[in-house]
């Protein structure tokens, strides 16, 4: 399977710049930077188009085709259980009182 060629640089790019702003994200949380949320949030719209072009390059690679999907998938999970935490006011809440409260 190769992985060279544009789509492989793109997603390496985008995979390293997903994990600098969940870092930026995480240091906002814990210091109480009232944005840290609209940079976590960043941080999974990135993540997202990341997988969807891994998805693209490890098809194309010749990856087998159930084992880029199950990837995809579980990283699109993930990426969505960020989203819906931040999202929805009720787990926004919760977040509110057991990290941001403490």
């Amino acid at each position: 399977m190769s992985t060279s060629g544009t789509l492989w640089t793109t997603t390496r790019v985008l995979s390293l710049v997903t994990v600098a702003m969940f870092c930026l994200a995480t240091w906002g949380l814990f210091a109480r930077y009232e944005r840290w949320e609209a940079v976590a949030l960043g941080s999974a719209a990135v993540g997202l188009v990341a997988v969807i072009v891994y998805w693209l390059a490890a098809r194309g690679g010749g990856e087998p085709v159930g084992t880029a999907t199950w990837n995809a998938f579980v990283h699109v999970l993930m990426v969505v259980g960020i989203m819906v935490l931040l999202l929805v006011p009720t787990l926004e809440r919760w977040v509110d009182r057991h990290v941001m409260g403490a």
